[in-house]
């Protein structure tokens, strides 16, 4: 304590110097500044002393300085004894040790090339001493490991120094057997093994430190150095694992006391120590491949067969397993000629295991009949057993023989299947060890490998041509292989039974949720490891083998009632698993898999029934999800066989309407559901899953049944269609009740989307009503009470789900609707606040009446059903819309809740355009006063205290510009429009344009960042001004100078410059598109007809937009060269060389209208090269200084100019091939002065 308060005052008068430690010092007040940083570092994490430190470790003293601290502490080692750590080495002073050897690793490691080769001599002769003395060290392990990688990066780098790495170590043994080491000769021959064991990992670790500091050909070099030694090592690993061996049968014979010779200096812990570290080595050997070596050299039995066995044997001592493991796996994946004599030694030591460890490997026959029990012997009370080896280490023991046998079975199956003598025991001890049950599954998750492997082995010989390589397999032979994969498809699948992998037994248990939850998940991954696997062995053994195996009920003639399914749902829910491999791989052309497949169908629809009218209440909640995932899993799997049983798809929908809505919300008022929801939190993965399995599901029915064309399918669409209505619109009915994610959500209103498609016209109608009753309940509510924020966040719920609803629902034909009786019988009968006098018109029109004369409101093109969605919808959406701006123009309306405002009024807008979009033509009518609501209600968003926030202004921006498009959809369909109409249409939509420009929320675009900042809004309003250049025609867009749209234009004119070099790609790419419009617009302006018909005086005047664009025209040069300079230059080559000819057009447009008479093109062309010339030039020198080369852009712009000159404005079919190669030209121009400044920034 009193060495460090007098070492603090010395760190305080030194911190000025930690930046940079201090060369002019030596090297002890060098090595008592070290540990004064370290001990501030360590005590007080003193950020200005790792600062420090870490500038020391980047010094070249640091070589001298650590290496000093090394030597130092090498000294007081060697004077001391073994066993006991020296005087003087306090923990302070073990920590500065372990700083210099981790020093001096990374400096040999990465800052080798500083040293000269004379300079490496001497460092690697001094690393080799300092491992001499810390070989011994007592609890220094941690600075020979850095040590040792020191030396093994040295070598690594230094070419030749390799060559005596065998007499540097022989050298380091001998000095240890003459007394020279306190270890003796373990201790020595330890770090020995350690340090060959990091020399072969250098050669085959690829991610560690080498990775761009050794190439790889050094590595291949090295690796050969290093087998040069082949002989040494197997000799010297060989020599380990006797001393250690010895020492521990000496151990277990003899007491301590009485143990004598070098023997003594190992005990048994130490011994264990030295096995792994031998292991590991011998790993790492075996990786480079220095077996193949010793294998040729004919050293089988004095050097290869000795490792062999000693990796083996190993595998019985659990501390030893693991390794063991990948010692076994490397040496069969490389090496098939070793596995004559790993396969015999493997099993013989597992039945050793089996007979000294029974509660870790029950009997077969047991553990395969009652999973719970093998379940019991590794994880069960968690005592240790008879045998000395408590719970972990029995798992751990027998993870790592299965993983051994899977890797000897996956090396060669051939050589262990085709031979009796090794074919059963194998077999035995594979599902001996995969019948065994751990947490995390991942013993029967290493031998699923195993049975793909055997399973393709099989399949492959079975089918063999009398030409391959391969003989076929005997009949004899491949019944046995076909057995053992029989014999593993139900172990395997009793781990995915649910009710063994829950605490407490059963899926229903009250008990800690977080571990059930964690039970649930791994069971979850285990299934998915494990169907492939079912995949593999059932193309093998084929489907009736199969399924008569895994899933016998549903192959049953015979099934029991719904109350003997209830009572064990976790067995039924098992086989329903099951099933589903065979189904991905049925054929529904090959007339033997029809038969089963069918049989497979009316089971999974009589379970699937069963499950459904039971109310859920036989099955645990816990488990509800997995039962109505696995029947929609089936359903899918066998989807394509279901149009030859039509009679089971009501029993299939039934099932998957009530999977569509977790158990907890199902029959539950919202308070209950919220209660329960918050009980099975931890279960909702299984939920989610579940609902998006059964709306894929359902999707997939449904339109199989709308896309087949069967006989026996249309004559079950009665009783389809009312199982859709009543099971799925009830679920879609009732979903604001529900507790879904917003995922799960989606999913269900697409599959109810989809379900009510496919109905008749008068049930969809009906189908409609039920789903639109809750929506417009709640917007009624909200009515009331405008200024509830519950009621509007409900409402904002409301119109998402109706937006979805929308957005994938399919309607009957108008025609189809007229011809339907029945539907006008349904229109009688709405109430009167969802009559419109479309629909009383249509209501008392007669089947296949012609449309009245009136043909823009719910006339010709438009049926009942849209005039009903209409009536019902867009009252409550133009009242939401309008509510922002009528709470703040009048001071007496109540307060409003301005989050929940915003995001009412969004989800109104959202559900806007899919309201559009499906009524058609129908809805034209209210296209101006939806944009009028829409403009309204955008005008009142902004920053505080504005009614809404900004986040509203993207979702009322592309609903405008949906408006707008369906619009001009009509008009391009020759739709009656009369022309006061058209102009009306354009006089609203540019207004829309002003007022958003000139809206508050639009204030912030016209700083310099504003598109930037708010790039969802920006994005949102260029398109909805781009959807409005195409809309409009130009000549009513803007007849003259003085039209109030330009200003509007001009500004975001500015803004898409700005926005062409954005990082946001949603800005740069509508910033482009603007562009782009606006010029189209204005040569379309400037060639229109009733430009060209004005008197001569006048029309030497240029088209407004024309003007405005040539205004700008520096402006835009100026953006297009920066964005070819900018982020994503190379994909904006094509957009900046359609905008430059585009660009170069409207010149060519402004030349032709200053010009009295008729100009030739040619003469406007050389008209206009000359402000384009300009604005290049402009361009160009404004780019920052030394940008570009002296006199570059006098040579660029030349060829630029005259590639624009003879290319046409744009690519279009009508150019001929010598204009589209000049257009080709200049995008390789463009392209190739944006590659040679592709690295230098340049702003917009």
């Amino acid at each position: 304590m009193k060495e460090q308060q007098t070492q603090q005052p010395q760190m305080s008068q030194q911190q000025s110097q930690m930046s940079q430690p201090s060369q002019q010092l030596s090297q002890q007040q060098m090595q008592e500044q070290l540990q004064a940083a370290l001990d501030r570092l360590l005590l007080a994490n003193d950020p200005a002393a790792g600062q420090w430190l870490g500038a020391f470790q980047q010094s070249q003293e640091a070589w001298q300085v650590t290496h000093s601290i090394l030597a130092s502490a090498a000294s007081l080692l060697a004077s001391s004894s073994s066993s006991q750590p020296p005087q003087g080495m306090s923990p302070s002073a073990n920590a500065l040790i372990l700083f210099a050897a981790q020093t001096l690793r990374s400096k040999v490691q990465l800052q080798l090339s500083a040293l000269d080769s004379s300079a490496r001599a001497a460092l690697l002769s001094a690393l080799f001493s300092l491992f001499q003395s810390f070989c011994c060290a007592p609890n220094q392990h941690q600075v020979l490991l850095q040590i040792c990688a020191s030396i093994s990066a040295l070598l690594l780098q230094s070419p030749g120094t390799a060559a005596d790495l065998e007499a540097r170590l022989a050298a380091a043994m001998s000095a240890a057997e003459g007394g020279g080491g306190g270890g003796g000769v373990g201790g020595v021959l330890g770090g020995v093994v350690e340090l060959l064991g990091a020399v072969g990992d250098e050669c085959t670790d690829e991610q560690r430190w080498s990775v761009g500091v050794v190439t790889l050909q050094r590595k291949h070099v090295f690796c050969l150095e290093l087998l040069s030694h082949s002989k040494f090592v197997a000799l010297l690993l060989q020599r380990a694992s006797s001393l250690s061996l010895s020492a521990l049968s000496q151990s277990q014979t003899t007491p301590a006391s009485a143990a004598s010779g070098p023997v003594a200096a190992v005990d048994p812990s130490a011994a264990l120590s030295l096995l792994h570290k031998t292991l590991r080595c011998l790993f790492a050997w075996v990786r480079i491949g220095f077996l193949t070596d010793l294998l040729a050299a004919d050293t089988w039995q004095s050097h290869v067969l000795p490792l062999v066995e000693l990796a083996v044997d190993s595998l019985q001592e659990p501390c030893l397993c693991e390794v063991a493991a990948e010692v076994v796996g490397e040496m069969a994946s490389r090496h098939e000629p070793l596995l004559p004599a790993i396969t015999p030694r493997l099993l013989s030591c597992f039945s050793q295991a089996a007979a000294a460890h029974p509660d870790a490997f029950p009997p077969l026959a047991s553990a395969a009949s009652n999973p719970s029990s093998s379940a019991a012997g590794v994880s069960g009370s968690g005592g240790s057993s008879s045998s000395g080896v408590d719970e972990e280490e029995r798992e751990r023991l027998v993870a790592a023989f299965a993983s051994a046998i899977a890797d000897v079975g996956l090396a060669s199956p051939a050589h262990v299947v085709l031979s009796p003598q090794l074919r059963d025991p194998f077999a035995a001890a594979a599902l001996r060890c995969a019948s065994v049950h751990s947490s995390d599954h991942r013993i029967a998750i290493s031998l699923l490998p195993l049975w793909s492997g055997l399973s393709e082995f099989l399949s492959a010989r079975v089918n063999s041509s009398s030409s391959s390589t391969t003989p076929p397999l005997t009949p004899q032979d491949a019944a046995a292989v076909q057995a053992i994969l029989l014999a593993a498809l139900p172990v395997c699948l009793s781990h995915a039974k649910l009710s063994t992998v829950v605490p407490g037994g059963a899926m229903g248990d009250e008990g800690d949720e977080e571990e059930q939850a964690e039970a649930e998940a791994a069971a979850e991954d285990y299934r998915e490891q494990l169907e492939e696997s079912l995949v593999d062995v059932m193309r093998a053994v084929g489907a009736g083998n199969y399924l008569s195996t895994v899933a016998p009920l549903l192959l049953s003639s015979a099934l029991p009632n719904p109350q003997q399914l209830l009572a064990d749902m976790p067995a039924v829910e098992l086989q329903l698993f099951a099933s589903q491999a065979a189904g991905q791989v049925a054929d529904s052309d090959r007339p033997e898999d029809v038969a089963w497949a069918c049989q497979v169908l009316s089971a999974v629809a009589y379970i699937a029934s069963g499950v459904a009218e039971s109310a859920q209440s036989s099955i645990p909640p816990r488990l509800q999800p997995w039962v109505h995932r696995a029947i929609a899993a089936n359903v899918l799997a066998y989807l394509s066989f279901l149009p030859r049983v039509p009679s089971i798809v009501p029993a299939l929908l039934q099932s998957l309407a009530h999977g569509l809505v977790p158990p907890t919300s199902q029959g539950a008022s919202a308070a209950g559901a919220r209660q329960a929801a918050t009980r099975s939190s931890n279960s909702s993965r299984a939920s989610e899953q579940a609902t998006s399995a059964c709306a894929a599901a359902l999707c997939a029915l449904c339109e199989a049944h709308n896309t087949s064309a069967s006989t026996a399918a249309a004559a079950a669409s009665a009783s389809l269609n009312e199982g859709l209505v009543a099971q799925l619109v009830a679920v879609g009915e009732n979903l604001h009740l529900s507790r879904l994610q917003p995922k799960q959500e989606a999913d269900v209103i697409t599959a109810v989307a989809s379900a009510v498609s496919s109905l008749p016209p008068a049930h969809q109608l009906l189908a409609l009503q039920r789903l639109l009753h809750p929506v417009l309940a709640a917007l009624q509510a909200l009515e009331q009470q405008p200024s509830s924020r519950s009621l509007c966040e409900a409402a904002a719920c409301s119109f998402t789900r109706l937006a979805l609803l929308l957005e994938h629902i399919r309607l009957p034909s108008p025609e189809t609707q007229r011809l339907d009786s029945q539907l006008l019988q349904c229109l009688q009968q709405l109430p009167p606040s969802l009559q419109s006098p479309e629909l009383q018109q249509q209501a008392g029109a007669q089947p296949g009446a012609q449309p009245g004369a009136d043909r823009t409101r719910g006339g010709e093109g438009s049926g009942a059903i849209q005039a009903f969605l209409l009536a019902a919808c867009w009252p409550h959406l133009q009242f939401l819309l309008s509510l922002p701006s009528s709470s703040s123009s009048s001071a007496s309306a109540p307060s409003l809740d301005r989050d929940a405002l915003t995001t009412a009024v969004a989800a109104a807008a959202r559900c806007l355009s899919p309201l559009a979009t499906l009524s058609g033509p129908a809805f034209l009518p209210y296209t101006n006063p939806a944009l009028s609501s829409l403009q309204t209600a955008f005008s009142t968003a902004g920053p505080p205290p504005s009614p809404l926030s900004l986040s509203a202004c993207p979702s009322i921006l592309r609903a405008a510009e949906s408006l707008l498009s369906l619009q001009a959809h009509a008009t391009a369909d020759h739709l009656q429009v009369s022309a006061d109409q058209l102009q009306l249409s354009a006089s609203l939509a540019t207004s829309a344009l002003v007022s958003f420009v000139s809206a508050p929320a639009c204030t912030a675009l016209k700083s310099p960042k504003g598109a930037e900042q708010h790039p969802d809004i920006t994005e949102a309003l260029l398109h909805f001004a781009s959807s409005l250049l195409s809309l409009v025609p130009p000549s009513h867009l803007a007849s003259d100078s003085s039209s109030p749209v330009l200003p509007p234009l001009a500004h975001l004119l500015e803004v898409a410059a700005r926005g062409c070099t954005a990082a946001h790609r949603g800005v740069s790419s509508s910033s482009f598109s603007f562009i782009s419009a606006l010029m189209t617009a204005a040569t379309q302006q400037a060639s229109s007809p009733s430009l060209q018909s004005q008197p001569q005086s006048q029309s030497q005047q240029v088209a407004p937009l024309v003007q405005l664009c040539t205004a700008h025209g520096p402006l835009l040069s100026h953006a297009l060269v920066a964005a070819l300079l900018g982020p994503n230059a190379v994909s904006r080559v094509q957009k900046c060389v359609t905008l430059l000819q585009q660009l170069f057009h409207v010149c060519c447009c402004a030349a032709q209208g200053a010009t009295p008479g008729a100009t030739a093109a040619q003469a406007a062309a050389q008209a206009a090269l000359a402000p384009m010339h300009q604005w290049l030039v402009a361009a160009l020198s404004s780019l920052p200084p030394g940008f570009l080369k002296a006199g570059e852009a006098e040579a660029i712009l030349p060829a630029w100019l005259t590639q624009l000159a003879s290319a046409p404005p744009a690519l279009t079919p009508s150019a001929n091939e010598g204009e589209r190669g000049n257009t080709r030209m200049l995008r390789r121009l463009l392209r190739s002065f944006a590659d040679s400044h592709r690295h230098t920034a340049v702003g917009a």
